[in-house]
């Protein structure tokens, strides 16, 4: 029997100008230092013999560069995070064939879609005959907002890493083999709408609290005495 929630809700021109960018790189005027390990970026343009102008000629100049850069840098960081999951992944029709790593940006891989910035915000994966564990890597797609994965043959845990979507408005896992209690930190998808477990004969454990109890939550379906529970809400 399927157990389901359905809630409606409905200056001074001669003084140096100073930026935060990138390190150790000059390029006209500038003086870069790296900060990718904090994601911020450090620049200090600073006057030089040839003018403000072709100063900021050269700053406009190597900001396109950068972003054209960081652009690539989070799409090679996604593509292997979708790269991870593929590998752990039977594929016997083949659906994964353009989830291929040498291409630099998985925005061109059938069943992703992303947004205008190249990040991965929809994987759209059900009934694919897909088989094998959900990778702890998908975690790191952090604007991920739909992950359908139903009616395939995934198995194993649901990690706990995907608690770090905190995007995510559809997790869509019906109708495969999970195993394993479901990971609290799933409590911290605030902005889901939509959860559905059901078909799971394996899973067990509860629903965190704050994620059914969530005023967010529209939907949540699991199913019935297969050791799964939800929480009462206040």
């Amino acid at each position: 029997m399927l157990a389901t929630k359905i809630v409606d809700r409905r200056s001074d021109a001669n003084s140096p100008v100073k930026f935060n960018f990138f390190q150790n790189v000059g390029v006209g005027g500038c003086r870069w230092r790296t900060a990718l390990a904090d994601a911020a970026i450090l620049c200090e343009v600073v006057e030089s013999e040839s003018g403000s102008f072709s100063v900021l000629i050269s700053l406009v100049v190597v900001c396109f560069i950068l972003i054209f850069k960081l652009k690539t840098i989070n799409a090679n960081a996604e593509g292997d995070a979708l790269y991870a999951f593929r590998q752990k992944l039977s594929d016997p029709q083949g659906k994964l064939n353009s989830w291929d790593d040498t291409l630099v940006n998985p925005c061109t891989w059938f069943h992703v879609t992303c947004d205008n910035q190249n990040q991965v915000i929809r994987i759209d994966l059900g009934n694919q005959e897909l088989s094998g564990p959900l990778a702890p890597e998908l975690g790191s797609l952090t604007k991920l907002q739909y992950l359908e994965l139903y009616s395939n043959k995934i198995n194993g845990n649901i990690p706990p890493e995907l608690g770090n979507l905190t995007q995510l408005v559809s997790l869509d896992l019906y109708d495969n083999h999970l195993t394993g209690d479901i990971p609290t930190a799933l409590g911290n998808l605030k902005n889901l709408k939509f959860l559905r477990l059901y078909g799971n004969a394996d899973l067990s454990g509860t629903v965190p609290k704050d994620l059914a109890c969530s005023p967010n939550l529209e939907v949540v379906q699991v199913s019935e005495g297969t050791g799964v529970t939800l929480p009462t809400c206040p």
